[in-house]
């Protein structure tokens, strides 16, 4: 009976294979009943999930609060917006001045007409978009409002998002307008008053100045002065309105820049006369260059009056000139202290030096313009106590030397 029990295992065992798939005995079966000691680990490492779960989202939670906190607290208008330009998220600026959290923005541009959809900011935020524009919105009560949007990707986030900021710019707005009316509206005004007055003087100067005592000579030559200083302002005042409205337009034609020249330093040569100051001429060689006469003609007077207001008494002007590979280049070097090099960079800038010497702060940011615009460059040259040299360039019409790269 032993051995034929015997053979039945063995049977089962070369029937079943090595024997692990055989079931579990009684031994077996109690071996995979989890201990209490793993039933409380397990529990324990549950709890400690929980737990940092429930801590991050009270971060979490603490983070949104302090996010629309930030937001709430921002006086310009936010909006975070998705790949499809929907608001994520917004703050009581954006909601008061769209009227409503995820309204859209009607906005217009300067002609009044709305801008398309693809150009509204919240779609081009959605793009991925870096921008800045200025537009209009139409209040309920037909009144306008002017608003600067700015937007951008917003980085790090995991996701395609970007964020708008419109900031309403209505009162500064107004006032730059008002600004530009009242620049116009002076400048032309004076002008032909003054136009009239500098001619009577040059008469009165070219018939009677033999005629004239010394006292009365020198009151003429007072007057001849003070008009010529209110004839380059009032220039600055018409060049810098018109650049306020981006009306500055050139009209370059091929143009030796030596005829330019001669009307420029008329125009100031009173001023260097009544100051003692000498004017040179280093012109050797033809100076053609692409350019409009009636500006580089005011580019170089604001240049001229910037080194007679700036050097002493009896010092000294030249004006050069030389052709190079592709350009012209002009330079008016003085003999005065300088230009700081802690000014070099900004000198260029709308109201630098404004009230210093007399000048009005626009002169030299006119000349920049101006430059740019003739696709030019400008920059000046100085050591302390040496005197400053201003460097303007032109470039030359395109011939088949110069487009060779040439002299």
């Amino acid at each position: 009976m032993a051995e034929r029990e015997g053979t039945r295992g063995d049977d089962w065992d070369a029937a079943r294979g090595d024997g692990h798939d055989r079931p579990p005995g009684p031994l077996e079966r109690a071996s995979a009943v989890p201990t209490t000691a793993e039933l409380c680990a397990v529990n324990e490492g549950l709890l400690i999930a929980g737990l940092r779960e429930q801590e991050l989202a009270t971060a979490l939670e603490a983070e949104r609060a302090r996010l629309a906190a930030i937001l709430a607290s921002i006086g310009d208008a936010v909006a975070v917006v998705d790949r499809t330009g929907t608001p994520l998220r917004t703050n009581a600026a954006y909601a008061a001045l769209a009227g409503g959290d995820g309204a859209p923005l009607a906005l217009y541009g300067e002609d009044e007409q709305p801008l398309p959809p693809a150009a509204m900011p919240r779609a081009r935020a959605a793009r991925g978009e870096t921008f800045s524009l200025e537009a209009s919105l139409l209040q309920p009560d037909g009144t306008r409002r002017w608003v600067e949007a700015n937007g951008q990707p917003l980085q790090g986030t995991g996701a395609e998002q970007g964020v708008v900021v419109i900031r309403d710019i209505t009162a500064a707005s107004l006032h730059r307008r008002l600004q530009d009316e009242f620049l116009a509206t002076v400048s032309h005004q004076l002008q032909t008053p003054l136009t009239a007055a500098r001619a009577a003087l040059i008469l009165l100067q070219a018939g009677a100045q033999d005629q004239l005592g010394p006292d009365e000579r020198e009151l003429l030559e007072v007057a001849c002065h003070n008009i010529e200083r209110l004839r380059v302002h009032i220039a600055d005042l018409l060049a810098a309105n018109q650049l306020d409205a981006d009306a500055l337009h050139v009209e370059r034609a091929v143009l030796d820049v030596r005829g330019i020249i001669a009307p420029a330093v008329e125009g100031v040569l009173p001023l260097l006369r009544a100051k003692g100051q000498t004017l040179a001429l280093d012109l050797p060689e033809p100076l053609p260059a692409l350019g409009d006469p009636r500006w580089l003609e005011q580019a170089l007077v604001n240049l001229l009056a910037n080194a007679h207001r700036h050097t002493p008494t009896g010092t000294r002007i030249t004006i050069s000139g030389r052709t190079q590979a592709t350009e012209v280049l002009l330079v008016v070097r003085d003999t005065g202290p300088g230009v700081p090099a802690a000014e070099q960079n900004t000198i260029f800038e709308r109201f630098h030096g404004r009230g210093q010497a007399g000048g009005s702060g626009l002169g030299l940011a006119i000349v920049r313009a101006i430059v740019a615009r003739h696709a030019g460059r400008v920059w000046v040259e100085s050591t302390d106590g040496a005197g400053a040299a201003f460097h303007l360039t032109l470039p030359r019409p395109q011939t088949p030397d110069t487009a060779g790269g040439t002299a």
